[in-house]
């Protein structure tokens, strides 16, 4: 909540709080407060402290199977690669994330783990792929009247590949519907 309010710095507090006292008591954080800890520390701009989050929260979904959530942590791993200029991993992780949703049905996860793997393959000098990765992305925001489908236009009328990428070299980031909360699902 504090995140989403604009007070960065102390939704960072608020999580390593939790962390440390979940620690002190000798137990786990919970993934999904893991999850969410990790977003705050890759808006705070910590995204190597946030990979390590994410990575630790993607352990605890596999074993709890809960595949949807997995799915989801792999989509901001690859988001956050993408920022860490590891555009391989990133690939990686929109894969697996995309594999994931295939079954599980969650078309938004989909549709931005395309734009994700767009953006990396078109780092790794491979337009054409991220152009078809871009276009499916499109299609599946469209299809359901999302504001990222505007968001995917522009970066398909780009000139090239590269502008893919922000000015400063970060992935393009497309807004979260307010309803969406993939961390809320049964």
């Amino acid at each position: 909540m504090l995140a989403s309010e604009g007070k960065i710095d102390e939704a960072v507090e608020a999580a390593e709080r939790a962390n440390r006292i979940t620690h002190e008591l000798g137990g786990k954080m919970d993934p999904d407060v893991m999850y969410q800890s990790a977003i705050v520390l890759r808006e705070a701009g910590r995204p190597e402290e946030a990979l390590s989050r994410l990575l630790e929260t993607r352990g605890e979904y596999q074993r709890l199977k809960q595949r949807v959530r997995e799915g989801a942590t792999l989509l901001r791993m690859a988001e956050t690669y993408l920022i860490v200029e590891r555009s391989d991993r990133a690939v990686d992780c929109a894969e697996d994330s995309l594999a994931i949703m295939a079954k599980a049905g969650d078309e938004w996860v989909q549709g931005k783990a395309l734009v994700a793997l767009g953006q990396a393959l078109g780092r790794l000098g491979r337009p054409a792929r991220a152009e078809a990765c871009l276009v499916e992305a499109l299609e599946v925001f469209a299809r359901r009247n999302l504001p990222e489908a505007d968001d995917v236009r522009s970066l398909l009328k780009a000139d090239d590949v590269r502008s893919l990428l922000n000015q400063d070299g970060a992935p393009h980031q497309c807004a979260e519907p307010e309803d969406f909360a993939p961390l809320a699902l049964p």
